[in-house]
């Protein structure tokens, strides 16, 4: 790892290693094993190799004791292959999150027994709830009688049976803010199993102003079918005034 001869390495300290570390950090590092506070210390670190370049490491130490003299011995392991993954994770990680909170829809994760994980800023707007107020909560919180006292034995039930109503398929249903007013919403569901642990996560659109349109076309096609039979009464009532004049 580092590129050194044994004999090279017998010439140089842990600080010629630890370039980073002044020579003070790094005694008072140390200094519970050489008091005895402790038997073993663990920190991370970096190595500068003999060509310059720098590897992330996990340093475990412990006191011990060879041919009489006391040494430190040292078990070194070369962390840069697991830190690039847990800085890939975390990219993913803060990519994901960036992606929720610019989400236009309502995202919420709840697990097996209905309490919320996890609400995105949309949600908040949409419920009018804080997100504090909501993770630790039961989701039903944001549903209406009679749907608010049937959500827990669903839960249950599709647990115990696996039949799905909603889960994998989305439906319309309705919402309820934290004004007490009520608002349809289009709730599509989907589950992830991690480990032992099942979660659902919840997209949630609010279809108001589409089901109002819907409405309003209704109405539109009920006025017209109302002006085309009135039409047609009038035209049927002229053609009989014609034949009684006749």
């Amino acid at each position: 790892n580092l590129g050194y001869t044994a004999q090279e390495l017998h010439r140089l300290t842990p600080l010629d290693l630890k370039p980073e570390f002044a020579k003070e950090a790094f005694e008072q590092l140390i200094a519970p094993l050489r008091t005895g506070q402790r038997k073993t210390l663990s920190f991370d670190a970096r190595h500068r190799r003999k060509d310059g370049s720098y590897y992330d490491v996990e340093v475990h130490l412990q006191k011990s004791t060879c041919h009489g003299r006391p040494v430190f011995v040292a078990i070194i392991l070369d962390t840069t292959e697991r830190n690039q993954a847990t800085r890939m994770l975390e990219e993913r990680q803060a990519r994901l999150q960036a992606v929720l909170n610019t989400a236009v829809e309502a995202i919420i994760t709840i697990d097996s027994d209905g309490i919320c994980e996890s609400v995105n800023p949309s949600a908040e707007a949409m419920f009018g709830y804080a997100a504090s107020e909501l993770i630790g909560s039961n989701i039903s919180m944001l549903m209406p009688p009679p749907f608010r006292d049937e959500h827990d034995t669903y839960l249950a039930n599709y647990l115990r049976t696996g039949e799905k109503k909603i889960i994998g398929i989305g439906r319309e249903v309705i919402g309820q803010r934290k004004d007490g007013s009520e608002f349809p919403v289009h709730l599509s569901v989907s589950e992830v199993r991690l480990g032992d642990r099942l979660l659902f996560t919840g997209i949630i659109q609010d279809i108001t102003e589409r089901k109002e349109s819907e409405r309003r076309l209704i109405q539109s096609e009920r006025l017209a079918a109302v002006g085309e039979a009135m039409t047609s009464l009038a035209h049927e009532s002229r053609n009989l005034l014609q034949k009684i004049q006749m």
